[in-house]
């Protein structure tokens, strides 16, 4: 039964009640039995109408509760569908930021013209660079710390002092802290990093650094936790 049936019923057995309540009313001595018997009856109608009533209204309302719950979990799910395609993108970023060689030639072939002060258009550039490579002992391999025999990420950051660690940071050591200390979550990470830059002591660096490690339960032998502690003591070097 519907709730408008149901208080149509409630207002028509109102009105009974109110009719046989003045017909009552009008006796100044004894009471039929008869009329007492019929307005108990209307009386007790009206309460097994207001039950229905209220039966209905609950019904509907659990009915709702479960409607709202399966559409927040609905949206919840929609929400959670683009968190999936975050990580991924990551790579696409490591192709257009990062190409050492384009921007190390130029800056190589700079140097040596400054030290040889020659125009000798005889030279290529990959001889020019090979001459770099033989004098000058600090050479590209020396800036960028690569080698054949070492690829950790830990031989690949610079030993000089930094205020601001992200400027330690590559493309592809990014993506290793990311992927290896947060479990892929871009902007855990970067709370992180904002905050340690923040950071003006070693004591409060290293609480800070001991609490994140118990969060996300670093291995401290591990080559991303050895590369991750080692740029952010540069900030205090």
């Amino acid at each position: 039964m519907s709730i408008i049936k149901n208080k149509e019923e409630i207002i028509g057995l109102l009105e009974k009640i109110i009719e046989k309540s003045t017909i009552i009313n009008r006796y100044k001595d004894r009471i039929p039995q008869i009329e007492i018997d019929l307005i108990l009856s209307d009386i007790r109608n009206l309460y097994e109408k207001y039950y229905q009533l209220n039966s209905i209204t609950i019904e509907e309302t659990d009915e709702f509760k479960n409607a709202s719950r399966r559409k927040d979990n609905e949206i919840v799910r929609e929400e959670i569908k683009p968190e999936e395609k975050v990580i991924p993108i990551e790579p696409l970023k490591i192709v257009k930021k990062e190409d050492p060689i384009e921007i190390a030639e130029p800056q190589i072939a700079k140097e040596i013209k400054k030290e040889s002060h020659t125009t000798n258009l005889s030279f290529t550039t990959n001889q020019i660079i090979a001459e770099k490579f033989k004098d000058d002992s600090n050479s590209i391999n020396d800036k960028i710390g690569l080698s054949k025999t070492d690829n950790s990420i830990a031989s690949k950051i610079n030993e000089h002092h930094l205020n601001d660690i992200r400027k330690g940071i590559g493309i592809n050591d990014k993506f290793l802290f990311i992927k290896e200390l947060f479990n892929g979550n871009v902007g855990e990470y970067d709370e992180s990093i904002n905050k340690i830059n923040l950071f003006t002591t070693v004591l409060e660096t290293n609480v800070y650094i001991d609490s994140q490690k118990n969060k996300y339960n670093w291995d401290e032998k591990s080559e991303a936790f050895i590369a991750f502690k080692k740029l952010v003591d540069r900030k205090f070097s």
